[in-house]
């Protein structure tokens, strides 16, 4: 069975200074690997796990930094950060009234 892969289409930045971004093409589809396929390398497995996925997200931050407009950039990392933002709020306690 063939799967429709959701596609999303996107401006690609102005040519600067005569030279100018190439189009991209992002495919997410692959499966995450399991935490039991970090073997070997350097480090504990935790370390592998963290390494493997900043060089996935250094690889996607190029690839839209490189072809996307920095008009869509910036707003970009705020909605991203705003999504994220939750996982680190916690709760505090109301300070008493004087």
């Amino acid at each position: 069975m063939t799967e429709k892969m959701k596609e999303v289409r996107l401006p690609m930045a102005e040519p600067t200074g005569g030279l100018g971004p190439e189009p991209v093409r992002i495919v997410i589809a692959d499966k995450i690997k399991n935490f039991d396929e970090f073997e070997g390398g350097p480090g504990n497995t935790l370390d592998r796990v963290r390494i493997y996925y900043d060089d996935q997200a250094v690889i996607l931050a190029d690839a839209l930094m490189d072809s996307l407009p920095q008009g869509i950039i910036e707003p970009l990392t705020i909605h991203l950060m705003k999504r994220r933002v939750s996982l680190y709020v916690t709760a505090m306690p109301k300070p008493e009234e004087a």
